[in-house]
């Protein structure tokens, strides 16, 4: 687990908005992750919930976790992330994904109110018994009628607060 405060201190943060890019599921397809970071180079945050199947260097400015298809790759399983008065958590879901009520359980374990999650390679953003839960969906291949997608292009950019 990674843990980031990106808070310096509450009065700092008064009146400025974060916007956080997040992608996943590309599967190798390192165009991909550069065509978001070129169409996106204003965010201030890059998150990337695995199945990168690439080295850091390669995902950067992407700060990602470990998928399922990332065993080659050194990766922390999670991250988790706070701001704004909220705890973030990142991480691939391959064994939550499926089901909310398994989703929801690993973010109260680790006291998240927000968590970022791929695996499914479907699109989603709602919230569940108090939690926001957010998938990008794929950048690659998406299992929803939705096609590739990541937050931003999506229509979704994430802001906080």
């Amino acid at each position: 687990m990674v843990l980031s405060s990106l808070k310096k201190s509450e009065k700092s943060q008064m009146g400025k908005r974060i916007t956080i890019c997040l992608t996943g599921d590309n599967h190798g397809h390192k165009e991909l992750i550069q065509k978001i970071i070129k169409d996106n180079p204003k965010c201030d945050l890059y998150l990337h919930t695995g199945d990168s199947m690439m080295e850091k260097e390669e995902v950067f400015p992407f700060e990602a976790v470990k998928g399922n298809c990332d065993e080659a790759f050194d990766y922390p399983e999670e991250r988790i992330y706070e701001f704004y008065g909220h705890r973030i958590l990142l991480f691939h879901g391959t064994n939550q994904a499926a089901f909310d009520f398994a989703l929801h359980e690993y973010a109260l374990n680790r006291k998240a109110d927000i968590v970022f999650y791929g695996h499914t390679h479907r699109f989603r953003d709602e919230l569940y018994e108090g939690v926001r839960f957010v998938n990008p969906g794929s950048c690659r291949k998406s299992r929803n009628l939705i096609g590739p997608s990541s937050s931003v292009d999506s229509g979704r950019p994430l802001f906080f607060p």
